[in-house]
This record gives structure tokens, sequence and C-alpha cells, in this order.
């Protein structure tokens, strides 16, 4: 009985493996390889490596150039100062149920949007774990002006320092 298709065997041993190995061998032989003479990253990675045509306003996917304005915002040199100002205020510790490190984010007492000449107060900031902003912010209404805000706030107390 012939043993079990190529168990042990070599393609020195058995031609069937050995016509296999020559074929699979000589498949790509003389062909270049799909990333000779590009260099770094591929063009799907990166935008240096699109043409002139398929960058900026030339991409078939480009909406006119608006970064919405919360976004840079939140992407900007300041706000990175900020948010580190206030965690090591609260010394990297959730200020509702005092736990220590782990996920923290730092959330704005007087909302973001209402009042953005406190976007960068640290006194305006707080440290609270992921946990916990979830919860606060989830019983936290969204408020369309500042009167609405500050009317609810005066009701429940919410505000800290007024």
């Amino acid at each position: 009985m012939p043993p079990v298709w190529s168990k042990g065997l070599k393609a020195k041993d058995d031609p069937r493996i050995a016509r296999f190995a020559e074929a699979s061998h000589n498949a790509n032989r003389g062909k270049p390889t799909w990333n000779k003479g590009k260099k770094g990253l591929q063009p799907w990675h990166n935008t240096k490596g699109l043409k002139k045509t398929e960058r900026g306003k030339a991409n078939i996917n480009w909406k006119g150039g608006i970064t919405p304005i919360n976004q840079q915002i939140r992407q900007s040199f300041e706000y990175e100062e900020w948010r580190k100002k206030c965690l090591e205020r609260d010394l990297y510790t959730c200020q509702n149920c005092e736990q220590i490190g782990g996920k923290l984010h730092v959330d704005h007492i007087k909302p973001f949007a209402l009042f953005p000449e406190l976007r960068f107060e640290v006194s305006n900031g707080r440290t609270l774990c992921e946990e916990c902003h979830w919860t606060i912010g989830a019983k936290v209404k969204h408020f369309s002006t500042r009167a609405d805000f500050e009317e609810e706030a005066d009701i429940i107390g919410m505000l800290v320092g007024e």
C-alpha cells in the first residue's frame, strides 16, 4: 500500500510531490513582486502616495474643506492643555465616585456649546470616570439656550461656586 499523500515524503522521494513542488516554485518565477519599486506605505495608507488629482478638492469625497468648529476646538492644543490641567488638579481621580485612574473623562460643568468663553477655564472642568460621566450625562438635559440651563441649574443647585 502506498503511503498517505505526502506524509513524510520529500520531492526527491515521490514524483507527484516533485511535480507539485516544481510547479509552485516556478509559478511566479520571472515576475516582479507586487511592491517592486514602491517605497514606504502604499497609496491607500496615506495621502502622500495619492496623485494630485486625488487629493483635496479633486477627491471625489471632498465636502468643501469644512471641519466642524467643535472638532477643531477639541483637537486643538489649548483643549489638550485644559484637559491635562483639570486631570492634574483633580489628581487623576473621579470627582463623583473617587476612583483613581482608569478611563477618565474631563467634563465641562457648564455646557461646552452654551458657554464658549468657559471652554478652556480649568474651573469649568471636572474629572469623571467613564461610568460616572455616562451616568451624569444621561441625567443632564441638553439645553438649547443659556437661560434654560441657568434656570434649571438654579432649581437643582447644579452650579458649583455660584
